[in-house]
């Protein structure tokens, strides 16, 4: 638009321009040598400007910028409207990218060992172990004053201790136990007690081996160490044997006498 003198009333603006969008722009403020002072009127809102001339006193809201004599008397700085209502925020921006997966941590420690659980139920009884020795026996054996001590002669005989010579008579009572220790046989003769009939004895028998070990019946017969236990029925009397299981002549009597012919 071309230069010209105006009222700032008489300047056309846009019909919904608010009049924080109106600019004023002074040109050549305070020359003493101008006859007119020139100003600027833009509105931005409806893109219209124009220049005009001031002859008199300009006041901006209650600050007066120009005096009746066309000097700039205003700050220097800009002149600002009120501030306009905020507008409405702009669409959301897009998502950024995923960062990087961080460092795995280092493993925990170990926690503290729990704590014992309760016993459990008792398991059912174990099947009854086999009979042992009578007492009376056992004490037999702890005593070596009562029991013979077996050895064997070569193969001549046994000898037995308290008696003299090869295969000696051994005589006892029915109703008593008799103990024979082989401790010092060795393994060449396996040791045995017969009856009358030449029968091996199977009742009432024991052997106890070196390391405790108890065997009954015809278990305990042919043994070449440990002791030999027999528990003569009171029923018996008469001639029995000892021999050996390997050579014939290692073979004595043994006689048993009545318990009865001592009352």
């Amino acid at each position: 638009m071309t230069d010209r003198a105006k009222k700032i009333s008489e300047l056309t603006a846009h019909s919904n321009a608010p009049a924080n969008n109106l600019l004023v722009i002074v040109h050549q403020p305070g020359l003493a040598n101008a006859e007119t002072r020139k100003i600027t009127i833009s509105n931005f809102f409806a893109n219209v400007s124009s220049n005009v001339s001031i002859t008199g006193k300009v006041t901006v809201g209650s600050v007066e910028v120009i005096n009746s004599t066309g000097h700039w008397v205003g700050p220097s700085q800009t002149l600002s409207g009120a501030q306009g209502a905020q507008g409405t925020a702009g669409p959301q921006g897009v998502a950024g990218a995923a960062g990087a997966q961080g460092a795995v941590g280092a493993a925990g420690t170990n926690g503290a060992q729990g704590a014992a659980g309760a016993n459990g139920p008792a398991g059912p009884t174990g099947a009854t172990g086999a009979q042992g020795t009578s007492a009376y026996a056992f004490s037999r054996a702890a005593n070596p004053g009562n029991k013979l001590i077996v050895s064997a002669n070569g193969t001549a005989g046994f000898l037995m201790s308290s008696y003299v010579g090869n295969n000696p008579t051994v005589f006892t009572l029915n109703g008593t136990t008799i103990a024979f220790d082989l401790t010092v046989l060795g393994d060449g003769q396996p040791f045995k007690i017969l009856n009358s009939s030449n029968s091996e004895v199977t009742t009432d028998i024991t052997h106890i081996s070196n390391t405790g070990v108890f065997t009954t019946g015809a278990g305990a017969q042919a043994q070449t160490a440990g002791i030999v236990f027999w528990q003569i029925p009171v029923t018996v009397s008469g001639t029995y044997r000892y021999a050996s299981a390997n050579t014939s002549a290692l073979s004595g009597n043994l006689v048993i006498k009545d318990i009865t012919a001592l009352s």
